[in-house]
């Protein structure tokens, strides 16, 4: 998948033109754990009416160096990135059918999960792809050796991952603005829980070692 125009970060009087930077890094962060890439532009206006978006020229956004950092991480990967679609994250793919397959595979009636999936497969069909669409989860692995994920505006203060069993990983916290990389965990596998700083923008990198 490729997004050729996913909006400009700059200050334009049209909504396709006007994007802060910080949304623009989101978008392209949003669209590798989706499998994709996507292209980046400018539009600033300025005093001799030139647009980079047009002309070239000398970039002024905050986004271009971050989605370098990006990169330099999508470049270290031992290959391309795909969707990685698990628990929630993949109900927006299935049927009711497929839907009530997982509601009678172990949960009990009363619990969240069970009460959740049940009101899910009652809905409409574009009612079920509205709801699944806004919680979307930004996930993205590269078969067994790396796994990546998204958080976007979620302000979480930590996430769980179940890993292979019979590989070793390192979990890195990544901050996507500030373009750091944090070690949490070296050495692990199976189920595990990556502590998050509760705010916007974080990621969390997981790579076989």
């Amino acid at each position: 998948m490729i997004i050729d125009e996913c909006r400009y970060e700059g200050d334009l009087p049209h909504a396709w033109g006007s994007i802060s930077g910080r949304e623009m890094v989101y978008r392209f962060w949003r669209c590798a754990c989706s499998g994709g890439y996507c292209a980046h532009g400018e539009t600033f206006l300025s005093d001799d009416g030139v647009l980079w978006w047009a002309r070239g020229g000398s970039l002024k956004g905050e986004s271009p160096r971050r989605i370098a950092f990006l990169r330099q991480i999508m470049e270290s990967l031992p290959g391309p990135l795909e969707p990685w679609i698990t628990g929630w994250s993949g109900l927006g793919l299935m049927t009711p059918e497929q839907i009530q397959e997982k509601l009678e595979a172990g949960y009990t009636p009363g619990d969240f999960t069970y009460l959740a999936l049940a009101s899910i497969q009652r809905m409409r069909p574009d009612d079920r792809a509205a709801h699944l669409a806004s919680e979307h989860m930004w996930r993205a692995r590269c078969g067994e050796e790396a796994f990546l994920q998204f958080f976007g505006i979620q302000t979480s203060a930590e996430c769980a991952f179940d890993l292979p069993a019979d590989k070793r990983y390192r979990a890195e916290l990544i901050d996507v603005w500030e373009m750091t990389r944090t070690v949490q965990h070296e050495n692990v596998s199976g189920f595990i829980k990556v502590r998050l700083p509760g705010r916007e923008g974080m990621a969390v990198l997981i790579t076989r070692v």
